[in-house]
C-alpha cells in the first residue's frame, strides 16, 4: 500500500511539473504581443527589379542607399519566377546580411503558374515549407502574400469592413494557398513570425481569417495617404480602427506607408510630411504597433513600360549605358531618414 501511494505520489509530482514546465514554455516562447523578439523595426520595401533588370554591383549601391537611410530591415518579395530562384535570393540576402540589414521575405504564389489546375494548399505549402527551410536562421518574418482582401474583395469601392463583402470562391482560392504557406513555415522554422497583411480597413478579411483558423503571428497593414490619419481612423459601426486591430491581440506592423500620387507625379512636400506623421505615431504606439516600412525606397521602373510609379523616396536614375541606378534622394528620404535618428535606440 506504501508503495502504491508513493508512485501517486510521485505521478502527480511529474504530472504537475509537466504542467507547469509547459505553461513556462509558452508563457517564454509562444508568439505574442508581449514576446516579439525585436525591438521597433524601422524598414523600408526594396526590389532589385526596382531599377529594372537585377545585378549585383546595382544591387549593392541600392543596400548603400539603404545604409544611408539608417533602417535596419529590408521588405524584400521572394523572386520565385527565376530558373533557380534560391540562387539569386542567397546573393540578394548575402548581400543585406553583410551590411546588418535584415529582411522580412514575402511569399506571393507565382503568378505565371496556371492557377485552374494547381492545389493551391499544396503549392503553398510547398512554397512556404521549402523557403523556410532554406532560410532557417537566416530569416525571422514572412510576410505571407500581399492584401489578400484586395484580391478577393467583391467590389474595389467597398471598405472590405465585414465578412460579406468578399467573393467566396476568390477567397477560398487565396486563403487554400495562405493557410499552405503557414503550415509550411511553422513546420520547416517553428521559430519564425508570419505576417498576414491587409490594406485599408479590411478587417472582414481578417475575421473570415481568424474564423477559418488559419494561423499567424502578426497583422501587417498597407496605409497611403488617401487614407487619412490612421490614429484617428474609424470603420462604419464608429469603432477605431486602431482599437480593432487591437482585438485580435496580434502585433502590428506597417509593411507599406506612403502618400498619394497622381500617375508618375510626386508631391514631395505630401510624401514627406505623411511619411513622418504616421513614422512618429506608429512608434509613440510601439507598445502594440512594431514596426514601420516605407514603400519604397526606390521609384519602380521594371515593367513594359518602364514607367511604373512605387512611390520612391529616391529617384531612378537612367546612366549612359541604359541601365537604371539610385538617383537623387526626395525631400521625403531625409525626412524619414531624421525621424529614425530621432527615435531610434529609444
Amino acid at each position: 500500500m506504501k508503495k502504491i501511494l508513493i508512485i501517486l505520489i510521485a505521478l502527480a509530482i511529474g504530472t504537475g511539473g509537466g504542467y507547469f514546465a509547459y505553461k513556462f514554455y509558452l508563457a517564454k516562447f509562444s508568439k505574442t504581443l508581449a514576446n516579439f523578439p525585436e525591438p521597433f523595426m524601422w524598414g523600408v520595401t526594396m526590389g532589385p527589379s526596382d531599377l529594372n533588370r537585377y545585378s549585383s554591383s546595382v544591387w549593392q549601391k541600392q543596400i548603400s542607399t539603404a545604409t544611408d537611410l539608417g533602417v535596419d530591415w529590408i521588405r524584400l518579395k521572394f523572386d520565385s519566377e527565376n530558373e533557380d530562384p534560391f540562387k539569386r535570393n542567397d546573393e540578394e540576402i548575402k548581400y543585406l546580411t553583410k551590411a546588418n540589414l535584415r529582411v522580412v521575405l514575402i511569399i506571393e504564389q507565382d503568378a505565371s503558374k496556371n492557377n485552374a489546375n494547381i492545389d493551391h494548399y499544396k503549392d503553398g505549402y510547398d512554397d512556404g515549407f521549402k523557403i523556410a527551410s532554406h532560410y532557417k536562421g537566416k530569416v525571422k518574418f514572412y510576410q505571407m502574400i500581399n492584401e489578400g482582401g484586395g484580391g478577393t474583395i467583391r467590389q474595389p469601392t467597398m471598405s472590405g469592413q465585414t465578412e460579406d463583402q468578399f467573393d467566396e470562391e476568390k477567397y477560398k482560392i487565396v486563403t487554400a494557398y495562405l493557410r499552405g504557406v503557414s503550415e509550411g513555415i511553422a513546420k520547416a522554422d517553428p521559430d519564425a513570425w508570419r505576417i498576414v497583411n491587409m490594406g485599408w480597413t479590411h478587417v472582414g478579411y481578417l475575421d473570415k481569417i481568424v474564423k477559418d483558423k488559419i494561423e499567424f503571428d502578426v497583422i501587417g497593414i498597407d496605409w497611403y495617404g488617401w487614407m487619412g490619419s490612421f490614429g484617428e481612423k474609424k470603420l462604419e459601426n464608429g469603432q477605431l480602427l486602431f482599437d480593432k486591430l487591437k482585438s485580435y491581440k496580434k502585433p502590428l506592423i506597417f509593411m507599406e506607408v506612403n502618400a498619394d500620387s497622381k500617375g508618375k507625379i510626386v508631391y514631395p512636400e505630401k510624401q514627406a510630411a505623411f511619411i513622418s506623421e504616421i513614422g512618429a505615431w506608429a512608434w509613440q504606439n510601439k507598445d502594440y504597433v512594431k514596426g514601420f516600412f516605407v514603400l519604397s525606397l526606390f521609384d519602380g521602373v521594371n515593367n513594359a513600360r518602364e514607367d511604373a510609379e512605387y512611390f520612391g523616396i529616391v529617384e531612378a536614375k537612367k546612366n549612359p549605358s541604359g541601365t537604371y541606378v539610385p538617383g537623387k534622394p526626395r525631400e521625403s528620404f531625409y525626412a524619414y531618414q531624421e525621424l529614425i535618428k530621432k527615435y531610434a535606440g529609444q
